[in-house]
């Protein structure tokens, strides 16, 4: 009791310097014990600097902990900005969450020494009861786990993760494997790309005659446009030879398509889409620069293009692709307002197109899904979209079952035979048997598209010349999931075996490859 003294009704105590001495500190208590208590907690604090930090630290210092190490790595080329940005975003949520919860001030202190299973409990209750999904408070989780985790490092909290953190908390949705089959490939062109009236009729083709005799008498385009209460952009517009004639109906929507076919073509994720230059892609469609940032592996990776459909669809993006800007590395590909209503245009044309939704992550497991259906290797698709290893692609992306991949064992087991082996084998037996019979590639061809199907007051056109291809006699994407293969009629993409498998499949009157 030596420590404390009496004042005015508080109790006081004398507090040891860490560089020697005491001071005098109110314990704010009038209760004996309870200073005593308090006394013995500033004695501990003094001595022990790092237990001292620990008793101040918030919850804000270990998130902005958290933001300046994912800032610091992205610097370092192991994060992107969009991670740092992600956690930045979370971090606020998680603040204002939490304020909530325990019916304070947003700007009030949160301590590290709160933070234990039963506010992590009622936060989760709460965000429930406002309606936000497990896979968003999932994410939210993750990041206050890993705030945690870095204050711990540091010290400034002493507390087990996994006894306060859920253990594998589910985010309550199931892994996507949703991804585009040629038929619905067609059938998402038919609903993308429709035809429609002309909007613009601000001159009638009289009026656009009498422009072009006006203009030629030297009449200025700004008297013509106060003449007939049209803008001066208009009547400059018209003025040229090329709109004369005003067509009735237009194409629209190439576009947007353009967009699903450069992302099921590269691989390319939702930033790269939007930095994409026109440069980027190689005059001859073999090969294509993906510009990534989520990590070393991502950014700026060479795609090959080995899949014919893929150079279809590559030229596809190439042609109708309407960027315009230009800057020091090449003219982007597509505009950057797309990004903004992509996503909810393509659910859109889903709808129109009876196909269940698509997002733009669906599009990029295409590319997987088409290659390993092609007969592809995992290992050998995983570099293309920014993997460390084929992991991703077995669990995720291009995964598969027995009957999908039929074709392809069909193919490899024929491959096998043409590279040396003479029987098919019955009944486990080394007699000859005959050889399956191979179905006829125009049996497994894609339906011609429906030009007069109609979706609403507009209408369809029929696929482009350009992607005939893939449904045409040339080169085919077969029908069934299993089948879903390129099939060259001249076989200039097969090469080695491919041509062999492709040769004996023609002379049996079809084609098919690995």
């Amino acid at each position: 009791m030596a420590r404390i003294f009496k004042r005015g009704g508080i109790y006081y105590a004398w507090v040891p310097k860490p560089e020697g001495g005491t001071r005098k500190v109110s314990t704010n208590c009038t209760d004996a014990r309870a200073a005593e208590a308090r006394a013995a907690k500033l004695e501990r604090n003094a001595l022990d600097p790092e237990r001292a930090a620990a008793e101040k630290a918030t919850l804000r210092d270990a998130l902005e902990l958290l933001i300046r190490d994912r800032a610091s790595q992205a610097k370092a080329g192991k994060k992107s900005v969009e991670t740092v940005a992600f956690y930045q975003k979370k971090s606020g949520v998680l603040i204002d969450g939490l304020a909530e919860v325990l019916e304070r001030s947003p700007k009030a202190a949160i301590f590290l020494s709160e933070v234990k299973a039963q506010l992590v409990d009622d936060y989760i209750y709460q965000r429930r009861d406002d309606g936000v999904v497990e896979s968003t408070i999932a994410k939210e989780l993750t990041t206050w786990r890993a705030a945690m985790r870095l204050a711990k490092r540091r010290r400034l909290w002493s507390g087990e993760l996994d006894e306060v953190f859920p253990v594998g908390f589910s985010s309550g949705s199931e892994e996507r494997d949703r991804w585009v089959s040629p038929e619905d490939f067609v059938r998402l062109y038919e609903a993308m790309v429709r035809i429609v009236p002309t909007t613009e009729r601000a001159l009638s083709p009289e009026r656009i005659a009498e422009l072009h005799a006006r203009r030629a008498r030297g009449e200025l385009a700004k008297d013509l446009a106060k003449e007939w209460g049209v803008s001066i952009s208009t009547i400059v517009r018209y003025s040229s030879e090329d709109r004369a004639a005003p067509p009735e109906r237009e194409e629209v929507g190439h576009a947007l398509f353009a967009i699903v076919c450069y992302v099921i073509a590269t691989s390319a994720e939702w930033s790269a889409i939007w930095r994409a230059r026109r440069e980027d892609i190689a005059a001859d469609l073999s090969l294509a620069k993906v510009r990534g940032s989520k990590n070393k592996r991502r950014k700026d990776r060479p795609v090959p293009i080995e899949l014919y459909p893929f150079r279809l669809l590559l030229d596809y993006a190439r042609r109708y692709g309407d960027g315009q800007l230009s800057d020091a590395e090449g003219t982007f590909l597509f505009r950057a307002s797309h990004a903004s209503s992509f996503r909810h245009r393509l659910i859109e044309a889903c709808e129109r197109a009876g196909i269940p939704p698509l997002c733009p992550n669906d599009l990029r497991r295409t590319h997987a899904k088409w290659l390993r259906l092609a007969g592809v290797a995992p290992q050998a698709i995983a570099p293309s979209m920014g993997h460390a290893d084929s992991r991703m692609v077995e669990r995720r992306y291009g995964r598969a079952t027995g009957a999908e991949l039929a074709g392809v064992q069909r193919a490899q087991i024929i491959g096998g035979l043409l590279m040396g082996g003479d029987t098919w084998g019955k009944g486990g037996q080394d007699t000859p048997g005959e050889a399956p019979a191979l179905p006829n590639p125009r049996d497994l061809q894609c339906p011609e598209t429906e030009s007069n199907r109609r979706h609403g007051d507009f209408q369809s056109p029929a696929l482009p010349a350009e992607l005939s291809g893939l449904v045409g006699e040339g080169t085919h994407l077969l029908r069934s999931a299993g089948d879903c293969q390129a099939v060259t009629a001249g076989g200039s993409i097969l090469t080695g075996a491919r041509r062999a498998i492709t040769g004996a499949a023609d002379a049996a009157g079809a084609s098919c490859s690995a």
